[in-house]
């Protein structure tokens, strides 16, 4: 009994100091979490030892196949339980789930008290944020209610209220966790509210609550100290223990895809469907821009104020076409008037003025120093090929993958930036899921329900293809040398 108990207290000094070591994430180094989206820290990668099957159109490594609602939260899994969300569509509610991950079985499923349903992309539904655990607790945010937290038996043990989303594409963010801190991007159009939150994981109450002058649909990680966000108009870091704001990085995306950390370098896909503008004109701060054009003196620009010359850039060549500076004025203005109340406010005018002089968009590798804004020389490559909207980049053994609509695939030196190839696989059109990745593999699911298995390395080879016939765009999970895969309609688990 004494050497039990001696036993028993070793690896607790080992697991703590390993906690206080880690602040990331209280987890486990075992093959058997996968604890909130993209796995540990949002990195995509399976644990070093996981050899994940790879010819998953063998019905010999099918482990079991359930039933699931609508949904496009990734499995979060801890131990034995997956966790997920999902959306009833016949009678329009919200659901925490808990299924078996050795049978498939649902052990639990809680209804999310909501009195309203967000709007959603016609491509997803209002259940798009994957939960989080810590193997006491499972987390889960809507954008139709705001986040709760259950035990690992489904009990209720506190839930935080937030106004609902009114963004006509959904929330897309999900929660993670750092020491005690549960931390969601929050992004609420029909309040005008946009902040980086943080709770007590233990209670549900307020730690503290950065505004931000604009949010995005992507999920935060973790980077020394830092909380990084990939938002619309910029990336930047805020300290996890206050929520202040470290560094910032402008740059034209509208922020869907995560950030992915390695070392001392972070790296993301900046997107914006307006690619670059050449020819920038100097672009005044906010105080020069007000007394310069805000002629009625009431710190907003009204339509009427809003004129040709503060595009802001141009390019010469499209002077002439016809309709090409209305196009523009309609579509400049549509952004940022998001109250659409036909004038801009000193919020609607600043993002308005980071959008001009931020960086181009692209797949960019920086390394943030010092605090705040970050120079160009700090970029430390950008990519602009093959950029991709809604899925994250993955690093995996020195090299950075990329996935984009249409199936097109890149490899790159993740030191360098120089790409090593560009192909384009068979599953075509949408990608929403992210790539992961095991075992020297790299598995990329389409949003028409084709998953490719290339090798990793220099030369672009695929191993396999597998069509599951139903829509993909929930992330897969990679545990215990099995692989977790969601589609619309079932929850897969494949392996020896």
């Amino acid at each position: 009994m004494k050497n039990k108990i001696s036993h028993i207290v070793l690896w607790l000094l080992i697991f703590l100091g390993f906690s206080i070591e880690n602040k990331v994430f209280p987890q486990r180094t075992n093959a058997t979490i996968w604890p909130q989206f993209r796995g540990i820290n949002g990195s995509g990668i399976a644990q070093p030892d996981q050899v994940s099957p790879v010819y998953l159109d063998s019905d010999e490594l099918l482990l079991w196949k359930s039933p699931v609602i609508t949904g496009e939260s990734s499995p979060c899994i801890w131990g034995d339980r997956i966790f997920l969300t999902g959306f009833n569509t016949e009678n329009l509610q919200l659901h925490v789930m808990c299924y078996n991950r050795l049978n498939g079985r649902l052990i639990w499923k809680r209804r999310v008290p909501a009195k309203e349903i967000e709007p959603f992309h016609r491509s997803a539904s209002p259940a798009d944020g994957t939960p989080a655990s810590d193997g006491e607790r499972v987390y889960a945010h809507f954008g139709s209610y705001g986040l709760l937290c259950y035990d690992m038996d489904g009990n209720l043990i506190w839930d935080y209220k937030i106004p609902v989303n009114a963004d006509k594409f959904g929330t897309g963010t999900s929660p993670i966790l750092a020491d005690n801190l549960v931390i969601l991007m929050v992004r609420r159009l029909s309040t005008k509210e946009r902040y980086l939150l943080a709770l007590d994981k233990r209670n549900g109450e307020q730690v503290w609550k950065q505004d931000l002058v604009e949010a995005g649909y992507s999920t935060p990680v973790i980077w020394r100290n830092d909380v990084v966000i990939h938002c619309e108009g910029f990336v930047a870091g805020y300290n996890v223990e206050n929520g202040s704001r470290s560094w910032n990085l402008l740059v034209r995306t509208h922020g869907e895809s995560s950030p992915i950390v390695h070392d001392n370098t972070l790296y993301v896909n900046t997107w914006h469907f307006l690619g670059h503008y050449d020819f920038k004109k100097n672009i005044p701060e906010l105080k020069e821009f007000l007394e310069t054009y805000d002629l009625n003196q009431d710190s907003r620009i009204s339509r009427k104020e809003f004129s040709g010359e503060l595009f802001m850039a141009g390019s010469p060549e499209n002077e002439t076409s016809s309709g090409t500076s209305t196009t523009a004025y309609g579509q400049i203005w549509g952004w940022f008037d998001v109250d659409k109340n036909d004038v801009l406010d000193r919020v609607e005018l600043q993002r308005y003025l980071n959008f001009f002089i931020a960086h181009d968009f692209g797949i960019l590798a920086i390394r943030p120093t010092g605090a705040g804004e970050v120079s160009s020389n700090k970029i430390l490559w950008r990519g602009k090929e093959n950029v991709a909207e809604v899925p994250s980049p993955l690093f995996y053994k020195g090299r950075i993958y990329v996935i984009k609509n249409g199936g097109y695939f890149s490899c790159a030196e993740a030191a360098t930036g120089k790409f090593l190839y560009k192909e384009r696989i068979k599953g075509t059109g949408p990608y929403f899921a992210s790539p992961v990745a095991a075992n020297n593999h790299i598995y990329v699911a389409s949003h028409n329900g084709k998953l490719v298995v290339l090798e990793a390395g220099d030369e672009f080879k695929i191993v396999s293809e597998t069509s599951f016939g139903e829509n993909i765009l929930a992330t897969p999970a990679i545990v215990d040398n099995k692989f977790y895969i969601r589609t619309s309609d079932h929850l897969y688990a494949f392996g020896d």
